[in-house]
């Protein structure tokens, strides 16, 4: 994770008010740290991909705050 906590959110409540203009048929501007992009309708497949992106990112930090850790599996060999 690049980023924090707080600024996954803030990203994420971006990427979200993006989704919701263009569902309406609005065109949005959004600025990131890589810039401000403009945006249309013929961009929601992208931004529902940052919105999940981000999402997943908060979920993470979440995860890791309440202390559940990343199952991990072993390869057992079975001998007769």
């Amino acid at each position: 994770m690049a980023t924090t906590r707080a600024q996954a959110v803030e990203q994420l409540a971006k990427w979200e008010a993006a989704l919701e203009a263009l569902t309406t048929g609005a065109s949005y501007s959004i600025s990131t740290e890589a810039g401000s992009q403009s945006l249309t309708r013929n961009d929601v497949g992208q931004v529902r991909s940052m919105v999940a992106y981000w999402r997943r990112e908060v979920e993470a930090y979440d995860h890791a705050a309440a202390g559940a850790r990343t199952p991990s599996y072993a390869s057992v060999a079975k001998f007769s």
